[in-house]
């Protein structure tokens, strides 16, 4: 093989490189986009199942607070109407925040693929229903129990949904990493074939 074969040869060699190099580098950064979507989205859906939790927190408190305010009113005093109005108020709301709380929880086990998140999830948005009926009476000390659980509760869904955040960032680090490996590898496959001897 002669000199000019030779150079032909490589060059041929060092296109092919660097053709099949910036085909899978444009294969990697157009599948690191679509997780980079697909992360996002499952990062919104654990904000809005956090936030439709505490919004369940709290409107179960409004609730019980409500019924206990109703409970100890007398019917012929001049607030009867107006506390009666805010307890069923506050029940609608609690019916709501129940229900944004489903959905969100749906839209967090589909966006996420696991499907263990399912009994997690069940666990942390749930409000022991038993505890709320105590609660609600007038007569009953359960109420400093109900807030305490409620409390706790929220604590604990906070911590939930931050651990799934640095998880996902620990994703998106060896991520990184994999695109750095592979380019730095195009690269040296590159330099190896375009060195002149090679």
């Amino acid at each position: 093989m002669s000199v000019a074969e030779g150079i032909g040869l490589a060059m041929v060699a060092g296109l092919c490189g660097v053709v099949f190099g910036a085909l899978a580098a444009m294969v990697v950064v157009l599948q690191d986009r679509r997780q980079a979507g697909a992360r996002h989205r499952r990062a919104d859906a654990y904000v809005r199942w956090l936030a439709a939790r505490l919004a369940l927190s709290r409107a179960c408190a409004a609730w019980v607070a409500s019924t206990r305010a109703l409970a100890n009113e007398r019917p012929e005093s001049a607030y009867f109407d107006l506390r009666k109005e805010e307890a069923r108020r506050a029940r609608n709301q609690w019916y709501e925040a129940l229900h944004e709380l489903d959905l969100a929880r749906v839209s967090l086990v589909i966006l996420a693929g696991d499907t263990s998140l399912r009994s997690q999830l069940t666990r942390l948005g749930g409000i022991d229903a038993d505890l709320i009926r105590t609660a609600i009476q007038a007569d009953n000390p359960k109420w400093e129990q109900l807030m305490e659980r409620l409390r706790a509760a929220d604590v604990e869904a906070v911590q939930f949904v931050e651990t799934a955040m640095i998880d996902g960032k620990r994703k998106d680090r060896g991520m990184e990493t994999c695109l750095t490996r592979t380019v730095h590898l195009g690269r040296s496959i590159f330099r190896h074939w375009t060195k002149p001897g090679s």
